[in-house]
């Protein structure tokens, strides 16, 4: 059995940072509403060969290992400027990395890829001309069965995601430092992109689909899991 067959979409290091004994975490479970002061980090945010393959999950380690690093500089800094260009290099891909590799960002995009690639494919069958018209009909229709391989795209929008992190570098990074009695949550998707002027769009046009969408105007990856 494969040693690293439970695979973490959300690192082991990251919750450690809000960890008191750095082996267990603070949880609401929001689907039944039970709650836990001490569970144990290895079973957050984790399923079983979530990447597929061990070489992938230890290729993610080792990017882990340079983020990690970066992100607990970022923690005990008082002031922004103290961090250098390449941390803030680093930060910007750790968060792109982030929020590009969970469950969420799955499942987000996988009816989006399943259309694209179901119109790809009608596409070529229309043209096909070693094909007869019952037969394009037939073909076409079946492609109602068809789904995407999720692990395949999920994997290259990762990659292009550590690609377009230099993207960001021209906002302004702000640090949150909470000094209320009520600490942060953060999710197992703890990456949270919002811009304001974004929600005014209402004619999107056409999207290139490996261009972002938008750039957010702010960035929030430094919060805390509930304690309870």
């Amino acid at each position: 059995m494969s040693k690293k067959a439970n695979q973490h979409y959300v690192p082991q290091f990251y919750f450690r940072l809000f960890s008191r004994d750095g082996r267990s975490i603070c949880v609401f479970n929001r689907k039944n509403g039970t709650s836990c002061t001490a569970a144990p980090i290895k079973g957050q945010a984790s399923k079983h060969k979530f990447y597929g393959s061990q070489e992938i999950e230890d290729a993610f380690s080792d990017l882990e290992g340079v983020f990690s690093s970066t992100l607990r500089t970022l923690k005990n800094c008082t002031d922004l400027r103290e961090i250098s260009e390449v941390d803030q290099l680093l930060t910007l891909q750790a968060i792109m990395f982030q929020r590009a590799r969970t469950l969420s960002a799955r499942n987000s995009s996988q009816p989006m890829n399943d259309r694209l690639t179901k119109l790809w494919l009608e596409a070529e069958i229309n043209k096909n001309e070693n094909l007869s018209d019952d037969q394009k009909l037939e073909y076409i229709s079946d492609l109602e069965l068809f789904e995407v391989d999720p692990l395949r795209l999920h994997l290259e929008q990762i990659k292009i995601s550590l690609e377009q992190a230099h993207l960001l570098g021209d906002l302004t990074p702000v640090l949150l430092d909470n000094r209320t009695n009520r600490p942060f949550i953060f999710s197992d998707s703890p990456a949270v992109f919002h811009n304001s002027h974004y929600g005014n769009v209402k004619l999107r046009g056409v999207w290139a689909l490996l261009l972002p969408a938008y750039k957010p105007s702010f960035l929030f990856l430094k919060v805390e899991y509930c304690c309870l």
